[in-house]
């Protein structure tokens, strides 16, 4: 095992499409090797192709926006430091538990970009955690990057025991919350910030445990949130979570 690069990643739910002008605010608050962001639209990363090299996206057109009338929200990932692709064994039967490859001439890693929903799905919002950490074509997960908007909290009503089912898979497969590590918290304590409307702490990134969490940040409430809620191009009701880390790199994958 050999020490990589530290990498800088940011997870953001963008609320509605990922305009100039939150492209903007997100890259000079939260300058980042890797940007996951939730609910943009495809369009939006040819848009911002003078923000950022290289981007990915993925949706299943069946996400209804209410500005628009029409199911192109999905999950986008933007970096200037990373090629990033769509990993083929991608199950899109799970909402959304996307595994895409990031890498350049020096480093390869996946990231399961995650975005849980209940429209059209089973087992609703953590449910779908559940089955990505348990889908078995997803052989490579304690290896790689889970983060995005999971859409729950252990104090939400009636999730704490699925909460403590999905906290119990992340821990059989070696992977880690870096935002409580770093904080040195449990799960569902007062101190955390909560990333939702100030009501849950629903973001999260989880990387391998034998990885260096080195910072996390998030943004402050009055900088981020709108005082009302009020669908616009200028709506946010997320506040961005960026984690810095060291990661380590067995030597037979250089």
């Amino acid at each position: 095992m050999v020490k990589g690069k530290n990498m800088i990643l940011t997870t953001w739910n963008c609320c509605c499409g990922l305009t100039s002008n939150k492209a903007e605010k997100i890259i000079k608050e939260f300058p980042s090797d890797i940007y996951i962001i939730q609910e943009c639209r495809d369009k939006d990363r040819y848009n911002l192709s003078n923000y950022f090299r290289f981007s990915n996206w993925y949706g299943d057109n069946a996400e209804y926006d209410e500005k628009t009338g029409k199911g192109d929200l999905g999950v986008g990932v933007f970096s200037n430091s990373y090629c990033i692709t769509l990993q083929y064994y991608h199950n899109k039967n799970i909402r959304y538990f996307i595994p895409f490859k990031v890498f350049n001439n020096e480093e390869n890693y996946t990231i399961y970009a995650v975005w849980t929903k209940k429209e059209k799905c089973n087992f609703p919002y953590i449910g779908q955690v559940i089955e990505g950490l348990e889908e078995k074509d997803y052989k490579n997960i304690s290896e790689s990057i889970v983060v995005g908007d999971f859409n729950t909290d252990i104090n939400y009503k009636n999730e704490k025991e699925h909460f403590t089912v999905m906290i119990d898979l992340f821990k059989s497969k070696e992977l880690k919350s870096c935002y409580h590590e770093f904080n040195n918290i449990e799960f569902g304590v007062d101190k955390e910030i909560k990333t939702y409307k100030n009501i849950g702490h629903v973001d999260y990134c989880f990387i391998p445990t034998k990885w260096k969490v080195l910072s996390v940040k998030t943004g402050k409430h009055d900088e981020w949130y709108q005082t009302q809620w009020k669908l616009s191009d200028s709506t946010i009701d997320h506040i961005p979570m960026q984690i810095e880390f060291e990661p380590t790199i067995s030597l037979a994958s250089i």
